[in-house]
């Protein structure tokens, strides 16, 4: 139970940095100095800098000038990310997938801080994309170097296995990019798809693919019939993107044996 109070602790953590950078990032603001009410732009008292309180017990708003900012956004990311950290320890501690346990082979019990990282990182670019429709290069890059660090020392065929599965993504994405004239997709889902491909390795990388478009293609007829989108308008794809890629991780072997015991 300590395990799992601090990796929730470091989340929650973490998570209060994500929320600032990526309220930050997109305003050509830069991460250094004391967080402010986004309102009346006061430095926040440190007591609000405390993960979660601001939005539970200050209801989201700034003491000093009564506003909101943003306090709700925050909390959900904080919490968020909270989850996630223990969710990746569980899973981890699990051995939940074969994958799982060549990393934990390769890496030791550092293998779960480079995990930790990318989850880390992936739910960064989820924010941005989700919020800007934009995957900022900056932690694009940062994902990347992670997971060729994970699955550097995976032994070599292996490790080659994931290199081409992740030059296979690159390639069909920028086709598609191409193709549609940017049209179906941002370039930075094509960069992406190239460390999605790294991370997972075939044939886990087509769980990957039928995953991420089937997830992003119902969403998108939801929110067509809804109306809360129109045809032609941009739906970022990189969420379904990195939400995918993390449940193909930790269950990917297992959908993909439950698929073949289909046919």
């Amino acid at each position: 139970m300590i395990f799992y109070f601090f990796l929730a602790l470091f989340g929650f953590c973490w998570g209060s940095f994500i929320g600032m950078f990526s309220w930050r990032w997109p305003r050509g603001l830069g991460i250094s100095g004391r967080s402010f009410c986004d309102v009346c732009r006061r430095p926040l008292l440190w007591y609000q800098n405390i993960p979660l309180l601001s939005a539970v017990y200050f209801r989201g708003r700034c003491v000093q000038c009564g506003k909101g900012f943003e306090g709700l956004r925050y909390f959900a990311i904080e919490a968020s990310m909270g989850v996630a950290f223990v969710l990746t320890g569980y899973l981890w501690q699990k051995d939940s997938s074969g994958l799982v346990r060549l990393f934990r082979d390769s890496w030791g019990d550092f293998s779960l801080v480079l995990m930790l990282s990318i989850v880390l990182v992936f739910v960064g670019l989820f924010v941005v994309d989700l919020e800007k429709k934009l995957l900022p290069d900056v932690l694009s890059l940062i994902a990347g170097a992670l997971i060729f660090l994970l699955t550097f020392f995976l032994p070599s065929p292996l490790f080659f296995n994931h290199l081409a599965a992740g030059l296979f993504c690159f390639i069909f994405f920028l086709s598609i990019f191409l193709i549609t004239n940017a049209r179906g997709m941002g370039f930075g889902d094509v960069k992406m798809a190239f460390f999605m491909g790294l991370l997972l390795g075939s044939p886990l990388l087509f769980v990957w693919l039928i995953l991420s478009f089937v997830s992003g293609g119902t969403v998108g007829v939801i929110l067509l019939f809804l109306r809360r989108a129109t045809l032609g308008q941009e739906v970022p794809f990189g969420p379904f993107l990195l939400v995918s890629a993390y449940i193909v991780l930790f269950f990917g072997e297992d959908i993909l044996s439950w698929y073949i015991n289909l046919l």
